[in-house]
C-alpha cells in the first residue's frame, strides 16, 4: 500500500497538489460556504421535524440553502435542501437499500465466482457494489 501510494505521489499532476493546498482555506472559498450553509440548514430542519420539511418546505429556514452565483454548490445545495424535507426516514432508507444491495451482491459473487457459466454474474455484482460506493461517496446525504 505504502508503494502504491508513493507511486501515485509521484505521478500527480502540480494541478492536484494546487487544489488540495486549497484546503488549508477553506474558509475563502464560496462553493465550499454554499455547500457547509446547506449542510447545516438540512440538519437544522431534521434536526427540529424528524419527518423533515415537506416538499413545499420553504420559508426563513431554507431561504439561506438557495443556489448562490457561484461554480459548482447548485446541484448539492438542491440535494441537501431535498433530504432537509425529505428529513432522516429518506436517509434511512436510502441507507437501508443501499446496505441490502451491498449484502445481496456479496451472496451472488460467493455463489457464482467458482462457476464458470456464472462468473458474468459475480462480475457484474462486483461491479454493483463498486457503483454503490460511487454513489455514496457523491451523494450528499451520506458523505
Amino acid at each position: 500500500m505504502a508503494i502504491a501510494v508513493g507511486i501515485m505521489a509521484s505521478v500527480m499532476p502540480q494541478e492536484w497538489y494546487d487544489r488540495m493546498n486549497t484546503i488549508n482555506t477553506y474558509q475563502e472559498d464560496q462553493s465550499v460556504k454554499g455547500r457547509i450553509n446547506a449542510w447545516h440548514t438540512a440538519f437544522n430542519v431534521a434536526k427540529d421535524r424528524i419527518t423533515g420539511g415537506d416538499l413545499k418546505c420553504g420559508g426563513p429556514r431554507f431561504q439561506p440553502v438557495r443556489a448562490r452565483s457561484v461554480k459548482r454548490p447548485r446541484r448539492t445545495q438542491h440535494l441537501f435542501r431535498a433530504n432537509g424535507r425529505a428529513g432522516i426516514y429518506r436517509l434511512r432508507l436510502v441507507m437501508l437499500l443501499g446496505l441490502m444491495a451491498w449484502v445481496r451482491a456479496q451472496q451472488i459473487i460467493k455463489r457464482c465466482k467458482k462457476d464458470p457459466d456464472k462468473k458474468w454474474a459475480s462480475d457484474l455484482a462486483a461491479m454493483t457494489q463498486v457503483s454503490l460506493i460511487g454513489y455514496a461517496a457523491a451523494e450528499p446525504s451520506l458523505a
